[in-house]
């Protein structure tokens, strides 16, 4: 399966039925594949796909590893860590501790 980039937005797969199968799915979802150079010979085989196009960014081609004939994709994932701590009050967070277990770690 080989990916071809026709224009900026268009893109086409020559193949078999199941690099077909892949970018209908990948244009039907809204997927973005973020490859667009060579990654084996003069073909794109190597894929990235996100839904949302703000999660890859400095998608670029690094030397093969090894023997591989297919050079390395190397990309960033972009990802917001939030933490969500909710206790309602003191009563509902001190049921919810497990004593037992805080008694046991606490006399080793």
């Amino acid at each position: 399966m080989g990916w071809k980039w026709i224009s900026n937005y268009s893109i086409s797969c020559t193949g078999d039925v199941t690099g077909k199968i892949l970018l209908n799915f990948a244009v039907s979802n809204s997927f973005t594949q973020f490859v667009n150079f060579p990654t084996r010979s003069d073909n794109v085989l190597d894929l990235v796909f996100a839904s949302d196009e703000c999660v890859i960014n400095r998608v670029l081609p690094s030397p093969p590893l090894g023997h591989s004939d297919h050079c390395i994709v190397d990309f960033n994932v972009i990802l917001k860590h939030t933490n969500h701590f909710v206790v309602a009050d003191d009563k509902t967070a001190k049921k919810r501790f497990n004593w037992y277990i805080i008694g046991t770690s606490l006399l080793l």
